[in-house]
């Protein structure tokens, strides 16, 4: 007898298994509030084509950096004012020189 017969066929124990995917991102991001709005008033003056702050997101792995940054840039495009804008979103672990950094964003 199996410890999982209590399932049916198509039933799992996660309520929502996409969670678990590492490119899952939430609607709601407990805790990082005041980090998503930092990031969100950075990227507001160039919605109204003035030049805006730099913005560099820095922490331990982990702490929910991409993912804040991810978020605002799904809730910027949500609003129907929005202008049509590009992102480019780059890990530099992986890209982690100026060449490498620069083809990164000419390819995406």
């Amino acid at each position: 007898m199996s410890s999982f017969n209590f399932l049916s066929h198509n039933q799992t124990i996660f309520s929502n298994s996409d969670a678990l995917d590492t490119d899952f991102i939430p609607k709601i991001l407990p805790h990082r509030e005041d980090q998503q709005r930092s990031i969100a008033e950075s990227i507001a003056p160039l919605l109204k084509n003035r030049s805006g702050p730099s913005l560099i997101l820095q922490g331990p792995a982990g702490v929910g950096k991409s993912v804040s940054a991810k978020r605002v840039l799904m809730d910027l495009e949500e609003l129907d004012d929005a202008i049509d804008i590009s992102k480019v979103y780059i890990n530099c672990w992986k890209a982690n020189t100026t060449y490498k950094v620069m083809t990164e964003i000419a390819h995406q």
